[in-house]
């Protein structure tokens, strides 16, 4: 029976260990639309690295529309810098964004998902120089995010999915659920 990874949190670690054990992985990524914008301010980076260093370039005041996860690696490569972030509104989360430093002028506890009118209404309030989003499809809001920044003129840094994470022996990437069905019911997943 295949294991089926529908998270990207602890991916690495379950892909290593599925190859260690010869369990088949069948992991479900969401349609990119990375390439359905293309737009002078919009720039595509590989690394929250070279996002950092790229949002330095752009502007003082930067809105991070990328989640909690990586919110202390941002804060810490934009030191000096007006660090925003649109976050969920558990305690957990706000928890670490006290821990990392932010007011309550830089956090934006909300829970989408938001249409391109209210993000253009937030990043106009904000004042954002850029906004720092990660690659996403149709259900991550995508195009909501990146479509407000060209209309405001606002620079948009795309974080792009890593390449080849997960490439490999007993590792089947699919893009939908009846692609993910058909792959089961045909019996077309095995280990090795």
């Amino acid at each position: 029976m295949p294991l089926i990874l529908m998270q990207n949190c602890s991916a690495r670690i379950f892909f290593q260990a599925c190859r260690v054990v010869g369990i088949p992985l069948i992991r479900y990524e969401r349609i990119s639309e990375i390439h359905a914008v293309l737009h002078p301010l919009v720039h595509r980076v590989s690394t929250i690295d070279q996002a950092c260093e790229l949002a330095k370039s752009l502007g003082q005041r930067v809105l991070l529309t990328t989640g909690s996860k990586q919110l202390p690696d941002y804060v810490n490569l934009l030191s000096g810098m007006t660090v925003m972030a649109r976050v969920l509104p558990t305690t957990e989360v706000l928890a670490l964004c006290e821990y990392c430093g932010l007011s309550v002028d830089q956090i934006f506890a909300l829970k989408g998902p938001f249409s391109a009118d209210f993000n253009r209404a937030l990043y106009q309030f904000c004042q954002a120089d850029v906004v720092i989003t990660k690659e996403s499809g149709a259900q991550g809001g995508f195009k909501q995010k990146v479509e407000p920044c060209l209309m405001l003129g606002i620079p948009c840094i795309i974080v792009c999915r890593p390449k080849g994470l997960f490439d490999g022996d007993g590792v089947t990437q699919v893009n939908g659920l009846k692609e993910m069905e058909r792959l089961l019911t045909q019996g077309q997943i095995t280990a090795n």
